[in-house]
């Protein structure tokens, strides 16, 4: 409030003011015992601004339906409610209309300063106008520093002006049509009209711990970050500086605004040439709009704009609605991106629920938006970890999942099938019925479990210092689930299906006469190609798999234990009972020479191939995905770095790993760049250039890992600025 030269006017303004806090809210009383009061509710800007009536004498001590009972310094008064204004994103205000004991009719309003300040009547004196000129400057000044603002505003209404306006309040609040909000949003904005200006309100939104450190990492991981926010245009702006969304000295930042009198669609194609052209430069680029000229856009300009959405490194949408933030993901969403909304309150909900995934925030703005979401964390820091660690997880391990369990069945599936074109589709089976029904249950269930649960190709800890590995998941060449990469399973099953059954059984028949008369026929045989197929599959499983632990290593050794100790526990059932067939088949089997011959030569046939292609790969078509894997293996060993630096003194295991590792970087593969250091290192690890620079690359701090963002359509995350 600017002070005015009448000090008991100025008094009865800043008594005024702190009337309406009190008064012109929705907040929860609390009393406990000792009389003291807390307050609750939906927005953390209501209890704040409570609060500070509370702190300055002004207490609001129960409310009912009808009535709201204040302690104003230390006078205790019931003024009755005759109707509240609910807050609306399209109004952006929210009112309280009371009868005073005089019988006066007032409504408190509160609200963005835009939309207030819009809703007052005409300066009455030179004091007035002076007044509103020095309450928005104050306004402006507090949204550059990033402070939240809200303008205040009263309106004492005339007996004849209220009852007018009443009824046609009542008459929309009653109406049951299509339009009956569209009734109460014109009636609201017709009472809150021809106000007087009381005050404004400046609160300071504080980051959350790490929030800067989040939304780099996350731009540096080549996700575009689009921050949806009821704020007015400077806090928005500033807030996105002070999270290290844009750099304002060098980053490219465009203005898109409709009030400027520029037509939307030059604006927009003005930008598109200068976002292009800050690509080639290499800088960052990030364009701000407003609510009103974004709603313009998306019914006029709707594909320019999203064209240019997928140009830039962030955007930041400021005075939107709700319903503007889920058109925004929508818009994305509809061209097939990876569209992730983030929210931690009620005005969220629908883009959370608009977006691929939805993950709210726990926080004082109530529980609407976690309960809507996908998922759910305590804070915004936790964001990186969820997608750079167990995002990433989940997405390698359930890719590895799916296509190998296709892979191994459509193996196991087409030698039967191909069994059955020299059957006569009879109906009798390439194995026995009880082979049949372990093979997914017993012999090949382990791998894929711990494939899927447990399989890592990263350490975590490796995974939150360099973003870059998780943008390199849109590569060709990186593990996951994609037509190409679904397409190269499909095409392994069906050359090794062929192989195993034309190769192994067509190639292959026991039919000497052994013990007891009996010659070995179509189960040895059987026995035979089941036993190469298992071997196969599960060394398929051990090239899949991204990391060895003990857990690996038991489930591929269980895997053939569970096979042999079945059928040979099987073999020992007599044929009377008549449960199987298998009566002494794999004594048989295993006890021939070229048994064992057949699975030994057929297996090396098969793996031979599929090694020389994975290391011709690796060696020159390889990926920093693929480096810091054995970066990171190399990592975990007792590895003498100190003794090399320090001349062979005591010191910390992986003393000087980084520093070192990082002199490698220069040329991953020359000698003449390595320090000496260096060089020593990988001669007495006996490692080879490339190894060494596989090692190194995940240590070095001073150059990050660079991948093209735009090789596939980026993942697009969507923010609340109240989240950050």
């Amino acid at each position: 409030m600017e002070d005015g030269s009448n000090g008991k006017h100025n008094r009865d303004q800043v008594g005024n003011f702190l009337r309406l806090l009190a008064f012109c809210n929705t907040v929860v009383i609390n009393a406990a015992p000792d009389g003291a009061l807390s307050y609750d509710g939906s927005s953390t800007d209501e209890i704040a601004l409570v609060g500070a009536a509370l702190a300055n004498g002004d207490r609001l001590l129960s409310r009912t339906s009808d009535s709201m009972t204040v302690d104003i310094q230390e006078h205790i008064s019931t003024v009755e409610t005759i109707t509240f204004l609910p807050f609306t994103p399209e109004r952006k205000m929210m009112s309280v209309v009371l009868r005073e004991k005089d019988g006066t009719i007032r409504m408190y309003t509160k609200g963005a300063d835009s939309s207030v300040m819009s809703r007052l009547g005409e300066p009455t004196s030179d004091y007035d106008t002076q007044e509103r000129k020095h309450a928005q400057a104050f306004l402006d000044k507090c949204a550059d520093n990033g402070l939240r603002t809200l303008a205040c505003g009263e309106r004492i209404f005339t007996q004849a002006e209220f009852a007018e306006w009443k009824v046609k309040w009542d008459d929309a609040c009653l109406t049951t049509g299509a339009d009956r909000d569209d009734k109460i949003h014109n009636i609201a904005l017709e009472g809150e009209n021809h106000m007087t200006f009381v005050g404004c309100t400046a609160i300071e939104d504080r980051l959350q711990d790490e929030v800067p450190e989040t939304i780099h990492f996350l731009l540096k991981c080549g996700i575009v970050i689009w921050v949806l926010t009821g704020d007015k245009r400077e806090t928005a702006v500033n807030i996105a500086g002070t999270s290290r969304l844009l750099n304002q000295k060098t980053d490219l930042i465009i203005h898109i605004d409709t009030a400027t009198g520029v037509p939307a669609g030059e604006q927009i194609e003005d930008a598109k040439r200068k976002v292009a052209e800050a690509n080639v430069e290499g800088r960052k680029s990030t364009f701000i709009v407003d609510g009103r000229s974004l709603e313009c856009i998306l019914e006029d300009h709707y594909v320019a704009f999203r064209n240019l959405g997928l140009m830039v490194t962030s955007a930041v949408c400021c005075r939107v609605t709700p319903l503007q933030k889920s058109r925004v993901v929508k818009m994305f969403k509809d061209l097939g991106n990876t569209c992730l909304g983030v929210g931690d309150g009620a005005n969220d909900v629908s883009m959370i629920q608009e977006a691929r995934v939805g993950i709210g925030i726990l926080g004082l703005e109530g529980s609407q938006a976690e309960r809507a979401a996908d998922y759910a964390i305590p804070r915004f820091k936790h964001l990186r970890r969820l997608l750079a660690v167990h995002g990433r997880f989940s997405l390698i391990r359930n890719s590895n999942l799916i296509q190998y369990s296709f892979y191994k069945n459509i193996v196991f599936a087409l030698t039967q099938v191909f069994f059955n074109f020299y059957t006569g589709f009879s109906g009798q089976t390439a194995y026995d019925s009880w082979v049949n029904i372990f093979f997914n249950m017993a012999f090949t269930l382990l791998p894929p479990m711990v494939m899927g649960i447990l399989d890592f190709d990263v350490r975590s800890s490796y995974l939150l210092r360099h973003p870059g590995l998780y943008s390199e998941l849109r590569s060709p060449f990186a593990v996951r689930m994609s037509r190409s990469s679904s397409f190269l399973w499909l095409v392994l099953a069906l050359y090794h299906s062929v192989l195993i059954y034309y190769g192994v059984f067509r190639g292959f028949t026991i039919t000497n006469i052994v013990n007891e008369g009996r010659e070995g026929g179509l189960w040895c045989s059987s026995t035979l190609m089941m036993s190469v197929l298992l071997t196969v599959v599960i060394f398929q499983a051990a090239l899949a798999f991204l990391s060895w632990t003990w857990v690996h290593a038991a489930s591929i050794i269980l895997s053939f234990l569970s096979y042999t100790g079945f059928i040979f526990i099987y073999s020992v059932v007599p044929p009377e009972i008549g449960i199987g067939d298998y009566y002494k088949v794999p004594g048989t089997a295993y006890s021939r020479t070229n048994f064992w011959l057949n699975i030994i030569l057929w297996t090396i046939a098969f793996a031979a191939p599929q090694l020389a292609v994975l290391v011709v790969r690796r060696s020159w078509f390889g990926i920093h995905m693929h480096r810091a894997r054995v970066g990171d293996f190399l990592a975990k060993k007792s590895l003498p770095w100190h003794s090399i630096n320090n001349g062979g003194k005591a010191g910390g295991k992986h003393a000087t790993e980084e520093p070192l590792l990082a002199g490698m970087m220069a040329n991953p593969y020359s000698e003449d760049s390595a320090p000496p250091e260096a060089v020593a290192l990988r001669q007495s690890m006996s490692l080879s250039p490339q190894a060494a620079s596989a090692a190194s690359l995940i240590h070095n701090k001073n150059k990050q890992v660079t991948t093209p963002q735009k090789s596939l359509p980026p993942t697009q995350l969507h923010l609340d600025d109240d989240d950050i």
